[in-house]
């Protein structure tokens, strides 16, 4: 499971969001662009970002693995 996830930082959707080091994590994007969320982790900390609208709204085709991944990894650049 890991392995897969770890892929998906280096060849799949997450790969804005890979960091130097171990990281693994999975986007998702819901139905006409509502919600947009990325979570990962690397050895020393697991961490989630989410976008969305609170009135169910979409958004202007943000996906997981644009804004959502790359505030993962600056967040991410800082806090491990």
């Amino acid at each position: 499971l890991v392995a897969m996830l770890r892929g998906v930082m280096h060849y799949g959707t997450g790969k804005s969001a890979a960091l130097r080091g171990p990281c693994a994590g999975k986007t998702g994007t819901s139905q006409n662009y509502r919600d947009a969320w990325f979570i990962g982790f690397t050895p020393e900390l697991v961490t989630g970002v989410w976008f969305g609208n609170d009135d169910r709204t979409p958004m202007k085709r943000v996906s997981g693995g644009r804004l959502p991944a790359l505030l993962w990894k600056e967040f991410m650049s800082v806090a491990k």
